[in-house]
């Protein structure tokens, strides 16, 4: 009975455990990139800004939209979404992909990812890609800060 006692307790300790180091999405990407405004510059040389945002109260999704001249592409990251990470070099990912249609070969990618670059910037891009058959158009907005 001991035996069985203590092989439930240890089980129970271990589900505890793994559910308390589970990651969001958003408390990931807010370790790397706090909610706020920043503005920066490209690789191009040109004037950018991220703008990163809490919405769907009571939800914590965020919102990362990367502005450059016109171009303001947007990026939404739902708390329970799947992402990837490396801690040492600040780098977060997330593709998402909507199929158009019933055929895999139409979709819209949508994809975000950070990445430290130098001592304390941040590189942030956003890239939307429509695949139509074997047509495909891609727009990026990319954006180096200092969160």
């Amino acid at each position: 009975m001991k035996i069985l006692l203590a092989f439930v307790l240890s089980l129970l300790a271990i589900n505890v455990w793994a559910y308390e180091g589970k990651l969001e999405a958003t408390q990931k990407l807010t370790s790397y990139l706090p909610v706020g405004f920043y503005a920066g510059e490209n690789d191009h040389g040109e004037s950018c800004s991220v703008l990163v945002n809490e919405v769907n109260f009571p939800k914590k999704d965020i919102q990362v939209s990367v502005i450059v001249d016109s171009l303001n592409l947007t990026k939404l990251i739902e708390e329970d979404s799947e992402f990837g990470f490396k801690d040492y070099k600040k780098e977060f990912v997330q593709t998402e992909r909507s199929l158009v249609g019933v055929d895999v070969y139409n979709y819209i990618e949508r994809i975000l990812r950070t990445v430290q670059v130098g001592k304390d910037k941040l590189y942030v891009v956003v890239s939307y890609s429509t695949v139509i058959n074997r047509s495909s158009n891609t727009r990026v907005a990319e954006c180096v800060i200092r969160p």
